[in-house]
């Protein structure tokens, strides 16, 4: 079964990596035409009985009992993963989720792309070299190549990390800090890229898909093979370290506000997210 879909998974795995960090038109039309047919192949992979009855019965043997233990935990996951995916489940059930899935994959796949294109689309082009104070040489150095292979003139700076962590660093611009910050932040949640719609009908199908397989909710679904086991006990860890962080993280933004202050007087603003890495930049400085 492995070596079976090995090529496939390499390939989709490959291609998609790419469609997802340097797509063109060509590469991205030729990805969405073959993800529907990829994502209903392993979905009927999953749910063929004759398969998984096959790798069940194998399972059973006095062979299969021999295996050495990383042989042996790989055949147990090999069956929960048909059993997680519909191998146990009805025709009519196995249909509704066969069309689920193919759904769910052409959905996602359009959510990271409109998140992709929206970083693309998004490009500052400042012109006015004093408004770059406090922006590292290379930083500056590679915003204006950044410039000149679009054929502008000044210095651009885009959403993606090389470009947009030196300007929330180091920019003395506190509004080009908060622009940039909310143009990474609301990314596909607006206009011809907006996300919500999917998410809305990502979040319907998952529920059904949990509630198919006969689980509570979908938490439950993907966490059971893992530490978790279930949503609850997530929330449960997400909640813990919660409450044995808060204080240390409420002494940190309050020592980083002191120090704001001790720059800029008592009546210095609230620090807001996109002042933490500019402040905290100092404040390495000064102590370190």
């Amino acid at each position: 079964l492995e070596n079976a879909t090995e090529p496939l998974e390499l390939a989709m795995t490959a291609v998609g990596h790419l469609e997802s960090v340097a797509t063109n038109d060509a590469l991205r039309d030729a990805y969405n035409a073959v993800v529907p047919k990829a994502s209903a192949f392993w979905s009927e992979l999953a749910m063929n009985d004759g398969l998984y009855q096959a790798v069940h019965s194998f399972s059973e043997t006095d062979e299969a009992e021999a295996l050495d233990p990383t042989l042996r935990r790989f055949l147990e996951k090999t069956l929960d993963d048909f059993r997680r995916h519909g191998a146990e489940l009805e025709p009519e059930d196995k249909e509704k989720l066969q069309a689920m899935e193919i759904e769910l994959t052409q959905l996602t796949t359009k959510f990271s792309q409109n998140v992709l294109d929206e970083t693309n689309a998004f490009e500052l082009v400042i012109t006015d070299e004093a408004k770059l104070g406090g922006l590292p040489e290379s930083a500056k150095r590679a915003a204006a190549q950044n410039a000149s292979a679009k054929g502008i003139e000044g210095w651009r700076f885009t959403l993606q990390a090389p470009s947009l962590i030196p300007l929330l660093t180091y920019l003395d611009d506190r509004g080009i800090r908060e622009h940039v910050w909310r143009a990474y932040n609301t990314r596909a949640s607006s206009g011809e890229r907006d996300n919500r719609p999917l998410i809305s009908r990502i979040l319907e199908l998952r529920r059904a898909k949990a509630a198919l397989l006969g689980y509570e909710d979908f938490s439950d679904l993907v966490t059971e093979d893992r530490m978790a086991k279930n949503g609850t006990k997530a929330e449960q860890f997400v909640d813990d370290l919660y409450e044995k962080t808060i204080a240390a993280f409420e002494s940190e933004n309050e020592a980083l506000m002191e120090f704001r202050r001790g720059l800029e007087g008592e009546d210095a603003p609230d620090i807001e997210p996109w002042d933490t890495a500019y402040y905290l930049e100092k404040l390495k400085h000064q102590k370190f």
